[in-house]
């Protein structure tokens, strides 16, 4: 790179400076070498059907090569590589003569538990209808021995295994329709954000956790168990409200009482009802007539039904 500046002086005590800067030619990347780790050729086989590689001939580019490890880790975590992150990825640059030519070298970090580069399959799915976690925290051995679990075969393929401490909150069914985590399938990071996303429309829980844990299968082949912990909120909660106005013009108040019934049906279908009675004291045209109550009233009642899935 190559600076030069000019400096003129268009009045009294004051210059113009000017830099101007030559940055010369670009770095560019002439070839891309990739270097996978022996212990897993899944890893290079899923690799070739990435169509975003990196492309010889191009501008070197700090931001493009970030986006090149996000994206393709994410690819590997779509495609049942539990364990795959982007910090495996590493890059070294040969630019010594050859800065026009230069050679990237796309690492992948071979000092790794093996199983890092493996493929995970999902075993078996737990589903936590009425998860408690202070139970947990204060004596898991005790919570456990309240628990109960019962099989449920979703569309007659599926088998869920849901556990209850107390009893059912919303219908295996219903759950089990917003579940895209499927036995005996690729662990899928999209599939277990759709999941989180699904299952947020039921209001009656307020807590939902998914997680993972390493399991037991009937084949060499790696398994993981999934873990869906649903914490429930508050079935039936009332709030009350006061409000108070005062102006030139009117004094009154309000008062409003809501109930919400957060799982009518057993399917989270969530009912709410608000009573509102308003109360005010407005001055009329003849200021010679004394108001001694309230002369404005109203009363107002608002029902809704929320059904978190498509009837038709």
């Amino acid at each position: 790179v190559e600076v030069s500046d000019t400096v003129t002086f268009p009045r009294k005590k004051r210059a113009n400076v000017v830099y101007n800067i030559n940055v010369g030619d670009p770095l560019k990347i002439n070839t891309v070498n990739y270097n996978f780790p022996d212990s897993s050729p899944e890893i290079e086989e899923y690799f070739l059907k990435f169509d975003r590689k990196i492309r010889p001939g191009t501008n070197f580019d700090i931001v493009a090569l970030e986006n090149f490890r996000t994206n393709l880790s994410n690819e590997y975590r779509n495609n049942g590589f539990y364990y795959f992150s982007k910090q495996l990825i590493s890059f070294k640059i040969d630019t010594i003569g050859r800065y026009q030519n230069a050679i990237l070298y796309v690492n992948f970090n071979p000092n790794i538990n093996p199983k890092v580069y493996k493929q995970w399959k999902i075993n078996n799915v737990y589903i936590h209808n009425d998860y408690d976690p202070n139970l947990t925290m204060q004596n898991l051995q005790s919570y456990n021995s309240m628990l109960d679990t019962s099989l449920y075969y979703h569309e007659d393929k599926y088998p869920y295994y849901f556990i209850i401490k107390d009893e059912t909150i919303i219908k295996p069914k219903h759950i089990a329709n917003e579940l895209y985590v499927f036995p005996d399938s690729l662990y899928k990071l999209s599939e277990t954000k759709s999941t989180y996303s699904h299952l947020s429309k039921f209001k009656i829980y307020k807590l939902t956790n998914v997680t993972f844990a390493e399991s037991i299968g009937d084949t060499n082949e790696y398994y993981l168990d999934c873990i869906v912990q649903l914490t429930p909120d508050k079935l039936k909660p009332v709030v009350f409200d006061i409000e108070a106005t005062n102006t030139s013009v009117s004094v009154g108040g309000a008062g409003n009482a809501m109930f919400s019934h957060k799982n009518l049906f057993k399917g989270g279908e969530v009912f709410d009802i608000k009573l509102q009675l308003s109360l005010e004291k407005q001055k009329v045209a003849d200021s010679t007539v004394k108001l001694l109550s309230f002369n404005t009233q109203e009363y107002n009642i608002d029902t809704r039904l929320t059904i978190p899935r498509i009837l038709i």
